[in-house]
């Protein structure tokens, strides 16, 4: 298994998400339903954040964050945020090419990213591999028409739920929604130790 999640609800304020300059992002908002709102399209309440290090671009890590952590004065100044909104019925044989390393696709219900030429190192065997190609899994297609609840793999509810949670509590401490961020981070972190590869940084 591949770890992919970087701690991006580490660098959460009361403003939002701050952006770092050492990385390249590319935030993808998939909306399942199609429906129309006062005459524009829906948009999913979350995006997909593929974060690439700009010194070891063979690395490039997927998370998952709400829309409203997003601060556009921080996007402004970053200078190498890239937004990209896709309907999933476009993605039904016709793949969204996010950059030359990274490619979604939907291949029989499943929206999963491609990405290609990633090095990793192998926990186990203690040694660096390097793969041509790997695929992970973003959400499972809603089976009936209109229905919102997507099916995400368990890191990405979680860094979800992680994430809310934490932006609320930069906003204002509470003692029990602290323990609940810190179980949920236990929890994050539980699941992505478990990973046999994990990105291979060149230092």
């Amino acid at each position: 298994m591949l770890k992919r999640m970087n701690d991006i609800h580490k660098y959460l304020r009361k403003d939002g998400l701050v952006i770092l300059r050492n990385y390249r992002y590319d935030f993808v908002n998939i909306e399942t339903t199609g429906i129309m709102k006062g005459g524009s399209i829906s948009i999913s309440s979350y995006y997909f954040v593929f974060i690439t290090e700009l010194e070891s671009p063979y690395t490039v890590y997927v998370n998952i964050v709400p829309n409203e952590i997003l601060n556009p004065i921080q996007i402004s100044y970053h200078h190498n945020c890239h937004f990209r909104y896709l309907n999933l019925s476009k993605l039904d044989g016709c793949p969204l090419n996010v950059h030359e390393n990274l490619l979604i696709k939907m291949d029989k219900g499943e929206v999963y990213a491609t990405i290609f030429n990633q090095s990793y190192y192998d926990n186990y065997n203690k040694k660096q591999v390097n793969l041509k190609y790997i695929k992970y899994l973003l959400f499972v297609k809603p089976r009936y028409y209109n229905c919102r609840h997507e099916l995400l793999p368990p890191n990405f509810s979680i860094q979800l739920d992680l994430i809310k949670k934490a932006f609320l509590l930069e906003k204002e401490y509470d003692e029990n929604l602290f323990d609940v961020v810190c179980n949920l981070e236990a929890e994050l972190e539980a699941i992505t130790n478990k990973m046999q590869y994990t990105p291979f940084i060149d230092e």
